[in-house]
């Protein structure tokens, strides 16, 4: 499925080509440093996350940096999320951090990445200019309020797991049990996803699309948490393209506005991904 769908994505690149060479051609240069600029930033900020859940004596630089940037290589490239479980591994390999140890680190990155996108998502479908039905609203909410209290779900298997003595939900619980949360980390990871954000404002005013900061919160909360479900293509295929004409439809633009838009913001993130290849070789520790 995933080959599958890269291969309608990269049918549909081919098709559109003519129309994002002229897009490309107009392409602001400056946002597109700006952009970049905040996605370093990003991963700057998760590395000192994982620095700070890891709680071991891990350098910010060049290891913890490694460490996120290399996971988020991987976890780009490859489909359905199967990257995302790489990062045990590399914590093992750098830090010496057990498998176990570390993907307790991984269920509690995601978890402060669900309940903050959660919270945004929550913000957005409350204050949102956007004219939608009061269902969908409600059901907007309702996503945002379960993304924010699914930590608090997951404690809630881990604490009742083994009472209910239900295999599925053991082995659960067996990772349910996480450190608590500061407020250290909750701040950290509001810091990645305005990095995000700002990454993504500078890479849409680069295609000269006239979106706002607030157009762009919304696309945020409509398309990442898309890239937190198991179901990406190669490179983000599928994932991204639906997420962003999604939103964009509810701004107002058409479908074929939305595909060269979301093709053409898809070029440069995959670009801006190329590039943690020579900081992940720069942050590489000698052995």
């Amino acid at each position: 499925m995933p080959i599958i769908l890269a291969l309608v994505i990269g049918s549909v690149f081919i098709k559109q080509w003519p129309q994002l060479v002229k897009v490309f051609e107009e392409v602001n240069i400056w946002w597109v440093i700006g952009g970049l600029c905040s996605y370093f930033i990003n991963y700057c900020l998760r590395g000192c996350r994982i620095k700070t859940i890891s709680n071991v004596n891990l350098h910010l630089f060049p290891d913890a940096v490694h460490v996120a940037c290399l996971h988020g290589l991987i976890t780009y490239l490859l489909p359905l999320r199967t990257g995302d479980l790489s990062l045990p591994v590399i914590l093992k390999s750098v830090a010496k951090i057990d498998i176990r140890a570390g993907s307790k680190i991984l269920l509690t990155i995601r978890m402060l990445d669900i309940s903050i996108l959660g919270f945004l998502t929550l913000l957005a479908a409350i204050f949102s200019h956007v004219v939608i039905g009061f269902f969908v609203k409600i059901l907007w909410i309702s996503i945002g309020l379960g993304m924010i209290f699914a930590p608090a779900v997951l404690k809630c298997f881990s604490k009742y797991g083994q009472l209910l003595r239900i295999s599925f939900v053991t082995k659960i619980s067996k990772f349910g049990n996480l450190r608590p949360i500061g407020l250290k980390e909750i701040f950290q990871t509001f810091g990645i996803w305005f990095a995000v954000g700002c990454s993504l404002f500078c890479t849409v005013r680069a295609i000269g699309l006239p979106l706002n900061p607030l157009d762009i919160w919304f696309i945020v909360t409509i398309q990442l948490p898309m890239q937190l479900m198991p179901v990406q293509g190669i490179a983000n295929s599928g994932n991204h393209e639906g997420g962003w004409i999604a939103a964009l439809l509810l701004l107002g633009y058409t479908a074929s506005e939305g595909l060269k838009i979301a093709l053409a913001s898809h070029t440069i993130l995959l670009f801006y991904v190329i590039l943690l290849s020579p900081i992940i070789w720069l942050t590489k520790k000698e052995k």
